[in-house]
């Protein structure tokens, strides 16, 4: 009786995991990034503690699947998590938001020290993945949004939304660099 339970605790937890796991990355999936980001906010409403986020994703990555196939891009993208696993805090979340794209969530980290970690996450990134896939004869590069919580945010979504417009920014700069969005802007820069 007491195997039994045993095992169906373990096959409990590694159901749990899977659900919350992106299956190639093996990096967070979007369920346990939403409920980190509610939780820092609510920290933050109540004791202002300081949360930033980094949104980026992969440079012109439709390229890499087209001309070295799918299984290259997916190779890309887990050599990616794990070169950006080494460069966070044990207590940052890295979680994947979807394709290319993925997020940091940087708990107890205002908008400074996360564009410094930003900025150097942009240059392991660029100097590594060019190392690992030297026979793509383009530079594998990475464009950065940094956001942070604000006092006027009335939900989560904002420091998502800033980001995001972040983000757009690098893109729309030249890509391959960090931008920062720190007020909301309704108009999205375009490509």
């Amino acid at each position: 009786m007491a195997r039994n339970i045993t095992l169906r605790k373990q096959l409990e937890k590694e159901l749990l995991e899977a659900s919350q796991t992106d299956p190639l990355t093996r990096v967070a999936n979007r369920r346990p990034l939403f409920d980190l980001l509610q939780s820092r906010f609510s920290e933050f409403q109540r004791y202002n503690h300081p949360t930033s986020l980094i949104l980026f994703d992969l440079d012109h990555f439709k390229q890499i699947n087209d001309r070295f196939g799918h299984l290259m891009g997916d190779q890309v993208l887990a050599t990616l998590c794990d070169i950006c696993h080494q460069t966070l805090r044990e207590n940052d979340l890295l979680a994947r938001f979807g394709g290319e794209e993925f997020i940091v969530v940087l708990p107890n980290t205002a908008m400074e020290k996360a564009l410094h970690l930003a900025e150097r996450m942009r240059e392991v990134v660029f100097r590594e993945l060019c190392t690992c896939f030297p026979q793509y004869d383009r530079a594998i590069t990475i464009s950065l949004g940094v956001s942070e919580f604000l006092i006027s945010d009335p939900q989560f979504e904002n420091l998502l939304q800033r980001a995001d417009t972040a983000l757009y920014q690098a893109k729309h700069a030249g890509r391959n660099r960090v931008e920062a969005c720190l007020s909301f802007r309704t108009n999205r820069p375009v490509l």
